[in-house]
C-alpha cells in the first residue's frame, strides 16, 4: 500500500551580496540533503522552470491625486520639481506635489483631508497607534502605479524535494524569491557608476526624510516643538544645497578641467590649422545628415542642423572666425555632455537640471563675456580658450569658497537644534526623536564627507592628464593671487598645482574625521569580520575535559560557547551604541572646521593669538597632504574602481569584502522614490506576491519561509503588507483570495541575521515602530503582526546587518524598548541570554511547538555561512518548520518562549 504524499512549498529569499538566481535556493536545498536530522531524509527528483506574470500592486489605501502623475523629468513643471526636491511627497497631502503655487495655496486653506496622517490612521494597530511604515509602503506602491508602472515577466526554478520521516512521504516545492537584480549593481559599467554616484547623495537625502518623518510622526502624536521644525528645516536645506549646488560646482570645475585635457593633449599631436579644418568639416557632414534625417518635419527640428552648417560655412569662408567656432564647438560638446549626465541624474533627484544648468549657462556667460575679445579674430589662438577654460574653473572655486561661507553658520545651528531636541526630550518619551536625530547626523555627515573625499580623488586622477595638457601653457590668474612656477613649470600648471595642494590643505581636515568615522568601523567590526572569515570559530563547542562525565562536559560546552559569544557579541553592541556619541562628536568636529574655512575664505584677519598656531597648524596640513592624502586619495578611487568593476566576483568569492557596499545599496534602495516608474519596493514587493499567489494555487499543506538579512525584512513586509490588504480590501481576484486562504491557514517563517530591530528600528524608528512595541514585558514584533503560525529567528553573535528581535524588558526611560536592548528575563528554551542556544538543542519539541515565536543564538559568527552544509542548526530549523504537525496554541502575548 503506498504511503501518503503530502505537500509543502518552501519559499526561500536570500539577502545581501551578489548571488545568481537560483542559487540561495539550491544552498538550502544542499543543507537539507547534507545535514537534516537523523529523523528525516531529503532528496531531490526533480526541478521545473516558471515564467510567472508580475503586475504592479494596488495599495490598500490609494490617495487620490488632483494633478495627473509626472513619471519623467521633463513632465514635472518647474515649481513641483523644485518641492520635490525639497521634500518627499510622503509629507504632503495626498502624497502629491501640486504643480503651482496657487494650488498648494489653496490646499493650504482647505479642510485637512486625505493627509498622509489619514493615510496612516487606516492602518490604525490599536495600542500601537497609526501605522506609518504600511502607509509609506502604500504611498510607494501607489507611486509606481500612478506613473505607468507596467506588467513583467520572470523567470525563475522550482526545485522538487522528497522528504521521509517517520513512515511519511512528502513532498517539497522550493521556491526561490530572488531580487537582487531589482536593487543590486549590475555588471555594465555605466550603471555601476551612476548607482555609486546616486548612493553618496541619497545617504544625505535619506537622512533628510528620516528627521522629516520624525518631525511629522511627533506632530501627530504630541505636537513637534518649534526647535523640531527649526531642525528639519536646516537639515531639508543642507541636504538641498549639497545636492543641487556644491555638487553641482564641483562638476563644474572637472567639466573646464575636461575642456582642458581636449585642447591640451590635441595641441602637439596635430596643428591648429588642421583642427579647426577638422571641426568646420566634421559640422557640416554631420549637419547635412542630420538635415537629410529631419527633411519634412517642422522648422524647428531643423535647427540645429542648420546652425550646424552655418558654423561651418563661417569656419571655412569667414578669416579669423575658426578659432571661435572651434571653441563654441567644444564648449557645446561638454554642455551636451553636462546635460546628458544631468538629465540621468534628474530622474533621481528632481530639479537638479534646472540648477546645474542655471549656474552653468551663468559661469558660461560670465567667462565668455570677461574674455570676448581674446576669442576669436585674426589674431586668435586655441590658448585664448585654455585660459578662459582656466579663468572658469577660477570662478567655480571662488562659488565653492563662498558656499562654504554661506554653509557654516547652517551646519552650526543644524548641530545645535539638534542637540539641543536631545538633551531636552530626556524624558520617558519613546526614543524615535532621537533616533530620528542621529540618522539624519549621519546621512549628512557620512555623504558630505565621502564627497569631499572621493572628489579630491577624481581631480588627482584628473591632475596627471592637466598638468600634461597645460605643459608650456601661460596663465595669470586674475582672481587668486599668482603663484610662483617651479623649475619646468609653466604658469598654467603652477597655477593649477596651487589649487589643488590648497585645496587639500583646506579639506584635509573632513578627510582626517572620515578616516576617524571608518577607522572606528573597522575597530567595531573587526572581530565580526574574522568570523565572517571564520579565523574565529565556535572551536569551544567540542571542548571538554577528557574522560569527565557526558553532563560535565555538556556543561562545559554550553560555557564555552555562551562566553565566546557573549564576547564577541557584547564588543559588537558597544560599538553600535558607541557610534551614536562618536557622530556626534565627528559632526561637531566637522562644523568646527567648516566654520574655521569660512573664516579662512571670508579673510577675515586672526586675532594675534591664534596666528602662530593657525601657521603651524596650515603647515602640518600641508605636510600631511604632501605625505599621505595623495596616497590615500588615490587608493580610494583604486579602491572603488575594484569594488566596481569587480563587483560581482568579489561577492561571489570574498562577500565579505563588498557586504558594506551591498548593506547601504540595499538598504538605500528599499526607500527610493525615484525614479518613478522603477521604485524597486513596489517592484519587489509585486514579484513577491505574484511568487506567493503561484505558490498557494499549487495547494500546498503548508508555506514555510526562510529568510536571509535584508530578504527578511522584505518577507515580513510584504506579509505584513498581506495581511492588511486582507482586512482593508478582502479577496479582490481568484488568486489573491486563494493567496489569503492560505495565508489563513499554516505558514511558518524562519529569519537568519534579520535587521528589522538592530538596524531598521533603529535607524528608522517611526517606520519600525511596530517592531520594537511592547505588551507587559514582551518587546518585539509578533507572528501574529505579519499573519503568520509561528516565526522563529536565528542569529551569530557578530552579525554586524541583524540579530535578536525579542527582549522581556526594555530601559525603563523608554515607552519602547531600546533596539539593543539584551534583557532576557526569564530565560525559555533553556535561554538565560540572548547569545544563548536553545537547550537542549534540539530543543524540547512540545515547548517549541507552543511558541508563536522564538529564536536562538548559533554561536560565534557574523553575517554570511548561515546556510552552509555544515549548518546543522539551522538545517534542524528548517527541518522542524517542514516536519512540524502541532499547532501553536500560545498566544502573541505570553507565546514568545524563545524570546531573546
Amino acid at each position: 500500500m503506498a504511503l501518503p504524499t503530502e505537500k509543502t512549498a518552501l519559499v526561500v529569499v536570500h539577502g545581501v551580496a551578489d548571488q545568481l538566481p537560483g542559487a540561495t535556493a539550491r544552498s538550502i536545498v544542499d543543507l537539507l540533503v547534507a545535514s537534516s536530522p537523523g529523523t528525516a531524509a531529503y532528496r531531490t527528483v526533480g526541478s521545473r522552470d516558471l515564467t510567472l506574470a508580475v503586475p504592479p500592486l494596488a495599495p490598500c489605501y490609494p490617495a487620490p491625486r488632483k494633478d495627473e502623475p509626472t513619471p519623467q523629468a521633463a513632465d514635472r513643471s518647474l515649481f513641483k520639481a523644485f518641492l520635490q526636491s525639497y521634500r518627499s511627497d510622503f509629507q504632503r497631502h495626498r502624497w502629491e506635489a501640486r504643480t503651482t503655487a496657487k494650488e498648494v495655496l489653496a490646499d493650504m486653506k482647505a479642510p485637512a483631508a486625505d493627509t498622509t496622517a489619514d493615510a496612516a490612521a487606516a492602518h490604525a494597530t490599536g495600542a500601537a497607534g497609526p501605522d506609518r511604515g504600511l502607509a509609506f509602503t502604500d504611498y510607494l506602491l501607489g507611486k509606481q502605479l500612478d506613473n505607468g508602472g507596467l506588467q513583467e515577466a520572470w523567470d525563475t526554478t522550482c526545485l522538487e524535494l522528497e522528504r521521509r520521516a517517520a513512515g511519511r512521504t512528502e513532498r517539497i516545492d522550493v521556491y526561490e524569491m530572488y531580487w537582487a537584480d531589482l536593487s543590486r549593481l549590475s555588471g555594465a559599467i555605466p550603471r555601476i557608476l551612476t548607482e555609486f554616484g546616486t548612493l553618496i547623495f541619497r545617504l544625505s537625502r535619506l537622512g533628510r526624510d528620516t528627521v522629516d518623518e520624525g518631525r511629522a510622526f511627533l506632530r501627530g502624536q504630541r505636537g513637534a516643538t518649534p526647535a523640531w521644525t527649526l531642525l528639519a528645516a536646516l537639515q531639508s536645506a543642507i541636504d538641498w544645497l549639497f545636492v543641487n549646488v556644491l555638487a553641482q560646482l564641483f562638476f563644474h570645475l572637472f567639466l573646464f578641467g575636461g575642456a582642458l585635457v581636449v585642447l591640451g593633449l590635441a595641441r602637439p599631436v596635430v596643428p591648429e590649422h588642421r583642427v579647426h579644418f577638422g571641426v568646420a568639416v566634421a559640422l557640416a557632414v554631420l549637419g547635412a545628415l542630420l538635415l537629410l534625417y529631419r527633411r519634412g518635419g517642422r522648422w524647428r527640428t531643423k535647427a540645429l542642423p542648420l546652425t550646424m552648417l552655418a558654423l561651418a560655412a563661417v569656419s571655412l569662408l569667414v578669416a579669423g572666425a575658426e578659432v571661435a567656432v572651434t571653441g563654441v564647438v567644444l564648449l557645446a560638446l561638454v554642455s551636451a555632455v553636462y546635460d546628458w549626465a544631468l538629465r540621468v541624474a534628474d530622474q533621481r533627484f528632481p530639479f537638479v537640471r534646472h540648477v546645474g544648468l542655471a549656474l552653468w549657462t551663468a559661469l558660461l556667460a560670465f567667462v565668455l563675456v570677461h574674455r570676448f575679445g581674446s576669442l576669436g579674430g585674426a589674431t586668435a589662438n586655441l590658448d585664448a580658450w585654455r585660459g578662459a577654460a582656466l579663468y572658469g574653473s577660477e570662478l567655480a572655486l571662488v562659488a565653492i569658497k563662498w558656499f562654504w561661507i554661506a554653509m557654516a553658520p547652517l551646519l552650526l545651528a543644524w548641530v545645535i537644534a539638534g542637540g539641543y531636541i536631545q538633551y531636552s526630550e530626556r524624558r520617558p518619551r519613546g526614543y524615535e526623536g532621537g533616533a530620528s536625530i542621529v540618522t539624519g547626523r549621519l546621512g549628512i555627515g557620512v555623504s558630505l564627507c565621502a564627497f569631499v573625499v572621493m572628489t579630491m580623488a577624481l581631480w588627482a586622477l584628473l591632475g596627471n592628464l592637466l598638468d600634461l595638457a597645460l605643459k608650456g601653457v601661460g596663465y595669470l590668474p586674475e582672481i587668486f593671487s599668482p603663484p610662483m612656477p617651479m623649475p619646468g613649470q609653466s604658469s598654467a600648471q603652477a597655477y593649477l598645482h596651487e589649487r589643488y595642494l590648497g585645496s587639500t590643505e583646506t579639506f584635509a581636515p573632513l578627510a582626517i574625521l572620515l578616516l576617524t568615522l571608518l577607522g572606528f568601523a573597522l575597530v567595531t567590526l573587526f572581530p565580526s569580520v574574522l568570523a565572517e572569515l571564520t579565523v574565529i570559530r565556535d572551536k569551544e563547542l567540542r571542548s571538554g575535559a577528557a574522560g569527565a562525565p557526558p553532563a560535565e562536559r555538556a556543561a562545559q560546552r554550553r560555557r564555552h560557547f555562551v562566553t565566546a559569544a557573549l564576547r564577541l557579541g557584547r564588543w559588537l553592541t558597544a560599538g553600535y551604541r558607541l557610534a551614536d556619541w562618536v557622530m556626534l562628536l565627528i559632526c561637531i568636529a566637522g562644523v568646527a572646521v567648516s566654520i574655521a574655512v569660512a573664516y579662512f575664505f571670508a579673510g577675515f584677519p586672526l586675532p594675534s593669538f591664534l596666528q602662530d598656531p593657525f601657521g603651524q597648524w596650515r603647515a602640518t596640513l600641508a605636510d600631511l597632504s604632501r605625505v599621505w592624502l595623495a596616497p590615500m586619495v588615490f587608493s580610494a578611487a583604486g579602491l572603488v574602481a575594484a569594488l566596481s568593476l569587480l563587483g560581482g566576483v568579489l561577492s561571489r568569492y570574498a562577500p565579505a569584502v563588498r557586504a558594506p557596499l551591498d548593506v547601504a545599496l540595499d538598504v538605500d534602495n528599499y526607500f527610493r522614490e525615484f525614479p518613478r516608474k522603477q521604485i524597486p519596493r513596489a517592484r519587489i514587493f509585486a514579484r513577491y506576491v505574484a511568487l506567493l499567489e503561484h505558490v498557494a494555487a499549487q495547494g500546498p499543506e503548508r508555506i514555510v519561509i526562510v529568510a536571509h538579512s535584508q530578504g527578511c525584512v522584505i518577507s515580513v513586509e510584504t506579509l505584513r503588507w498581506l495581511r492588511e490588504a486582507r482586512r482593508m480590501r478582502g479577496e479582490e481576484t481568484p488568486a489573491r483570495a486563494r493567496l489569503f486562504e492560505q495565508l489563513g491557514g499554516d505558514v511558518r517563517l524562519l529569519t537568519a541575521g534579520c535587521p528589522l530591530r538592530q538596524l531598521y528600528a533603529a535607524r528608522f524608528p517611526t517606520l519600525y515602530r511596530w517592531v520594537l512595541r511592547k505588551d507587559g514585558v514582551f518587546c518585539g514584533p509578533r507572528a501574529e503582526d505579519i499573519g503568520v503560525r509561528q516565526w522563529l529567528n536565528a542569529f551569530t553573535a557578530g552579525d554586524y546587518v541583524g540579530r535578536w528581535l525579542w527582549t522581556r524588558d526594555g530601559p525603563n526611560d523608554d515607552l519602547l524598548g531600546h533596539p539593543l536592548a539584551e534583557v532576557l528575563q526569564p530565560g525559555a528554551l533553556g535561554r538565560a541570554s540572548v547569545y544563548d542556544a536553545f537547550a537542549p538543542t534540539p530543543p524540547d519539541g512540545g515547548e517549541l511547538d507552543a511558541a508563536s515565536e522564538a529564536e536562538t543564538c548559533l554561536g560565534v559568527g557574523a553575517h554570511t555561512h548561515y546556510f552552509e552544509p555544515d549548518q546543522q542548526e539551522m538545517a534542524w530549523l528548517v527541518d522542524y518548520l517542514l516536519g512540524s504537525r502541532y499547532t501553536v496554541t500560545g498566544s502573541s502575548g505570553s507565546s514568545g518562549v524563545g524570546a531573546g
